[in-house]
């Protein structure tokens, strides 16, 4: 696994990863990681996250290096519908997740996720309630949770770049599963990949 990029924006850094794997690079997201760097004029920047691009091999960093810098100098467009399936089911969070209304102390539903309020008519938006209070990690339960590799067959595993997670050494032209040439550590290239993607 290698890290090929760092967004600050995850829904820039998914795109990325996307595009990447619509160019044969297997590519998915590891965030939110802090960044401690210094920022503008060398001012630490804390608490600030990232979203790190990873791929399976560093033989394609320059390559994907290359379709980063071309889809973010020419981003496609997103489909009409994009914001529909990328909004979380409310329903699906557990209730103990859910705040009160912010004025009056009403219970909120999942059902209604903007205000106002029928206690007091106050403004809500759900959402940012839950983000505000639980954090972005709290929504993850409302999204659908799809296996990357339930459609993805064997031939096409197979024509992924992919290196030995021990020593690095390339793994093309080997079978599904064996052992590594260079350390004599066992593979399995679905593991592998599995593993890359469990790193969300």
């Amino acid at each position: 696994m290698h890290t090929v990029e760092r967004f600050h924006n995850e829904m820039t850094a998914t795109q990325v990863a996307a595009y990447l794997r619509t160019h044969g690079i297997l590519a998915t997201v590891i965030g939110n990681r802090t960044d401690m760097t210094g920022g503008l004029n060398g001012a630490l920047t804390f608490g600030r996250g990232f979203f790190e691009v990873v791929i399976s091999s560093k033989r394609l960093d320059q390559l994907a290096k290359a379709y980063i810098e071309e889809f973010l100098t020419d981003p496609p467009s997103l489909p009409d519908d994009w914001a529909d399936e990328a909004r979380p089911d409310l329903t699906r969070l557990d209730r103990a997740l859910i705040p009160d209304c912010p004025g009056c102390g009403a219970r909120l539903h999942a059902s209604r996720p903007l205000g106002p309020c029928i206690a007091c008519r106050k403004e809500y938006d759900l959402l940012e309630l839950i983000f505000a209070k639980h954090g972005p990690e709290a929504l993850a339960s409302c999204y659908e949770q799809t296996d990357p590799l339930s459609l993805v067959t064997d031939d096409e595993i197979l024509a992924y770049a992919l290196d030995c997670p021990r020593c690095s050494y390339s793994l093309d032209g080997l079978p599904m599963q064996g052992k590594c040439p260079e350390c004599g550590h066992g593979f399995d290239r679905r593991q592998i990949i599995d593993e890359l993607f469990s790193s969300l």
